[in-house]
């Protein structure tokens, strides 16, 4: 008969890669004093059942070598990756960690071990972040320029004075967005250019037509902008 490995099993009983469920396991079998440590230093070929053992010798002492409910590696055989040189280990009770702890600094391996709580961070943003924040909140602001009613007048307006050139349903929804968010000269001068081209566009393709008037419309506008603003620093240097 094949005798079992004792260093198997310890894998097999202390391993877990799920530390959510394995909380939730003990909360079920009526323990409340999980505590979980965090333990650091380690060889890079350390495993599960080099572990248990050392840390069962360091926890006989107070009684508490059986506190130990799982371990779980970062990387390693559970994941099929490198192991990082750190793991987590669940101990039953906040005894057995307590006892755990003080052995932080001593050999594991001919290495010091870090055994430290585990605790996560609190996440503080930098102030780069929260001024790129504020930034972007101020662009989504300036999404609308003109109210949607005038942007509805305007076109009405427009399509009257087109003597049946233009209707009001090739205006979508979606490109009256993009009109919206125009400075309202902007708007006037796209909605006179859709007029004096609508002859040329396509019938299927009038709605894309348009859109691509007003953004070369809009683009022009802004380039004047940008050089007026320009010229004007160039003279006031």
């Amino acid at each position: 008969m094949k005798q079992s490995d004792p260093l198997l099993s310890i894998k097999r009983k202390y391993s877990d890669d799920a530390p959510e469920h394995t909380r939730k396991r003990v909360k079920q079998e009526g323990s409340s004093e999980l505590t979980t440590l965090f333990l650091g230093q380690l060889p890079y070929d350390t495993k599960v059942e080099d572990i248990v053992p050392w840390l069962k010798t360091i926890l006989k002492r107070s009684g508490c070598a059986e506190d130990i409910h799982a371990v779980r590696l970062a990387g390693g055989a559970q994941t099929n990756k490198k192991f990082k040189g750190f793991a987590f280990v669940d101990f039953k009770t906040r005894k057995a960690a307590k006892k755990a702890k003080t052995y932080h600094g001593t050999l594991f391996r001919g290495r010091k071990v870090s055994i430290e709580d585990c605790k996560r961070k609190e996440f503080v943003e930098s102030k780069k972040m929260t001024k790129s924040k504020g930034a972007q909140n101020e662009r989504n602001k300036i999404r609308q320029l003109v109210d949607p009613n005038t942007v509805n007048r305007l076109v009405k307006e427009i399509c009257v004075s087109s003597e049946g050139t233009l209707s009001e349903d090739e205006f979508d929804s979606q490109l009256k967005s993009f009109l919206s968010i125009l400075p309202q000269d902007v708007l006037n001068a796209a909605l006179l250019s859709i007029k004096k081209q609508a002859s040329k566009a396509p019938p299927a393709r009038k709605g894309p037509y348009f859109m691509g008037i007003v953004k070369k419309v809009s683009k022009q506008h802004w380039e004047r902008s940008d050089s007026r603003n320009k010229n004007t620093q160039d003279g006031q240097t």
